[in-house]
């Protein structure tokens, strides 16, 4: 079988690539949920896979299936100028137009389908701490004999 979801940890290398954004930590799912707990190092992007729904099989005999997968794109800013968070949300702004440039229409792998921009979501705001999230998708194809 193959299988080439996205590894995330190239979605990272490539916003780190862009030192310009300003981004003090970079991390996954673990880290986003110790983040969480604690105050964190701000601004912040976690990536972490969020979806994947496999088309049905294209072929008979064998698989050969499209998986669109998505990938939440995780920001934490702040900005401690006002509490009600419009300083946040204008830190937020600075920081998150240009790494989804930095990630549209890039593919990581030859396996990978170029990434798109599915949509994207207040988490919450707590401790003068803005979190967002962009949801980021890519295709990759599973394929292979039926054992």
């Amino acid at each position: 079988m193959s299988l080439g979801p996205i590894d995330n940890s190239l979605i990272i290398e490539r916003v780190k690539l862009a030192p310009a954004l300003g981004f003090r930590q970079f991390g996954g799912a673990a880290d986003l949920l110790a983040a969480q707990e604690a105050k964190p190092t701000t601004p912040s992007l976690f990536v972490l896979s969020a979806r994947e729904r496999a088309q049905p099989s294209q072929r008979a005999g064998d698989v050969l299936q499209r998986v669109p997968c998505v990938i939440a794109l995780v920001y934490a800013v702040s900005n401690v100028a006002d509490i009600r968070g419009k300083a946040a949300s204008d830190a937020l702004r600075l920081v998150r137009a240009p790494t989804l440039q930095r990630v549209i229409g890039w593919s990581p792998t030859v396996d990978n389908a170029p990434i798109q921009f599915v949509g994207g979501t207040l988490v919450g705001f707590k401790d003068q701490v803005l979190w967002w999230q962009d949801e980021i998708s890519s295709d990759y194809y599973l394929q292979g004999p039926i054992s």
